[in-house]
């Protein structure tokens, strides 16, 4: 029993495919907080409640309810599980870790759901449920997150067969529209698995087990990170400065002309406009799973630093840029983290979009050109 402080958003959650009405509301007694979830018939009874009594002092008795220690905060919250996508990469060690990372691009190079029994395994075509790659940035680098029917249905608010149903997309390599709405460009925490292991199958490629987009959450993420970052640890979450920073105050600006003069290694921020794009067809590379590009040989892909062949091979962004400031023009190659960044494509539905348009005439580097012509603050290294 107590006094009604806070009452959150109606949500509706999916599970199983079935649609469930939940709010969480706030009590408060003897100096104590409680959030309790209201879930099905019992969200319509408050909102009830609220149309025939005054809000102010109202007491909430709670009766039969289930006790459950929701440790969700505290996982994100976790600094000690923290880290950077380069620290994932480098990770030799099992274990589940939280970065904090923006969705620039969907990765399914086929579909993003798969026919699955009850059970969730892919034996039986019993239903449709999510398997999504989303390409995960932040500032250490870029990596592909794989998301599973539960964080999906969660973040999408739709089941995946309804989402089907509603897009009428089966059998076909575009996405929904809501991927865009609710996935792309979003910065959420996620709670990642690490399976060394697994490593040669599904090189930098990790599982969502979780996701916060709780903005009260993020928020305290963020201010711990920002406390943390004085102090001086070996798996920091975040590098001590902003990307602001590093453009503004810890990155020497250099004109294009005085680049080419350059005779030291280092890193430089350019500020210039992205006029063309060099090299025809030649904007992508073939590589492995780790990341290295393939090259042909006796009809298959072969991998050298792999040494094997390969079969399946990803597609990557290597754009040819050219690139102009007030003092001379050069060529600047975008690889595939920014290509994704600035485009929101993966390089493989770039692939898919060119077979759509070029029977309309159109020219995947007419696209290219059309989406990086912009003002182009980069930071390079030589």
């Amino acid at each position: 029993m107590g006094i009604l402080s806070a009452v959150g958003k109606e949500r509706e959650i999916v599970r199983e495919s079935k649609r469930t009405k939940m709010i969480v509301i706030t009590l408060e007694a003897e100096g104590q907080r409680l959030d309790v979830t209201l879930f099905g018939e019992y969200v319509d009874v408050l909102k009830s409640f609220f149309r025939h009594a005054p809000l102010e002092h109202a007491v909430i008795v709670i009766q039969y309810a289930k006790v459950k220690m929701f440790q969700d905060q505290n996982d994100f919250l976790d600094m000690s599980k923290t880290r950077v996508i380069a620290n994932l990469k480098e990770s030799n060690e099992d274990g589940s870790y939280v970065v904090y990372g923006t969705i620039v691009a969907v990765n399914n190079e086929s579909d993003w759901w798969y026919l699955a029994c009850k059970c969730n395994r892919a034996v039986k075509p019993d239903g449709a449920i999510y398997l999504i790659k989303l390409s995960v940035k932040d500032d250490s680098g870029t990596t592909t997150f794989v998301l599973f029917d539960r964080e999906a249905s969660n973040i999408l608010n739709i089941s995946c067969a309804e989402l089907m149903e509603k897009s009428d997309l089966a059998g076909s390599f575009e996405n929904p529209k809501e991927f865009d709405d609710l996935l792309l460009g979003k910065t959420y925490i996620f709670k990642v698995e690490v399976r060394v292991m697994n490593r040669g199958q599904h090189e930098h490629s990790f599982r969502v087990s979780k996701v916060c987009h709780d903005d009260s959450i993020k928020k305290k993420y963020l201010e711990s990170i920002h406390a943390n970052n004085s102090k001086a640890t070996a798996n920091r979450a975040i590098p001590v400065y902003s990307v602001e920073e590093e453009f503004l105050n810890r990155t020497l600006a250099k004109t294009i002309e005085s680049l080419k003069d350059c005779t030291e290694d280092g890193e430089y921020a350019v500020y210039g406009t992205i006029k063309g794009v060099d090299g025809g067809a030649d904007w992508f590379i073939p590589t492995c799973r780790c990341g290295s590009e393939v090259i042909p040989r006796n009809g298959f892909y072969y991998c050298s630093d792999c040494k094997k062949c390969v079969v399946n091979v990803i597609p990557r962004y290597r754009i040819k840029a050219r690139v102009n400031d007030a003092s001379d023009s050069a060529t600047f190659v975008i690889f595939e983290s920014l290509g994704c960044l600035l485009l929101h494509k993966s390089c493989s539905e770039m692939l898919k979009l060119s077979e759509d348009v070029n029977n309309q005439m159109f020219s995947n580097k007419c696209y290219l050109k059309s989406h990086l012509s912009s003002r182009l603050k980069s930071r390079l290294q030589i």
